[in-house]
This record gives structure tokens, C-alpha cells and sequence, in this order.
């Protein structure tokens, strides 16, 4: 499973993806890789099948990440913040 953890600069993305990564790796047998990359060529190679989970978090939604998204391919969190709050 590919989860991308996206959001605005400074909204609690890295917040996002560190719980992520944290409830994955609760459990021992499972395998979780973490990366930062605002790449697209990392997101599609990481779609690939694999028996380990990939945790992406990025501040930029480029248009294969919201297709692979909208595809079902690929579990996004978004974070966002209100500034005027």
C-alpha cells in the first residue's frame, strides 16, 4: 500500500506522516518504508506491487499523484490549515 501524505507548507503534513508511519510499524511484520519526495517518478515507481508499505509525504500534489488518487491506487492525507485562525 502507497499512502501519500500531502498538505500546504506548514500544516502538519510531517505531523501525518510520522502517526502513519508510527501505526503501521505497530505492528512487527509489517514492513514500512518513509520518504520525502515532491517527485513524481517516486510516487509511480512506488505504486508497483510490493509486499512492504510506502509512506510519501510531500508538499506538492502533482497530476499523476491526483490521478493515482482519484483511482483509488494510492491513500492520500491531506492536511490543511486555515492562516486567518
Amino acid at each position: 500500500m502507497v499512502i501519500l501524505c500531502d498538505g500546504m507548507v506548514r500544516s502538519g503534513s510531517t505531523w501525518s506522516f510520522n502517526v502513519v508511519r508510527n501505526l503501521l510499524t505497530s505492528d512487527p511484520t509489517r514492513k514500512v518504508h518513509g520518504i520525502y519526495s515532491e517527485s513524481p517518478a517516486v510516487l509511480a515507481a512506488g505504486i508497483h506491487p510490493r509486499p512492504s508499505h510506502l509512506v510519501i509525504k510531500s508538499h506538492v500534489l502533482s497530476p499523476l499523484a491526483h490521478d493515482l488518487c482519484c483511482s483509488n491506487r494510492v491513500q492520500a492525507i491531506y492536511t490543511w490549515r486555515n492562516p486567518i485562525l
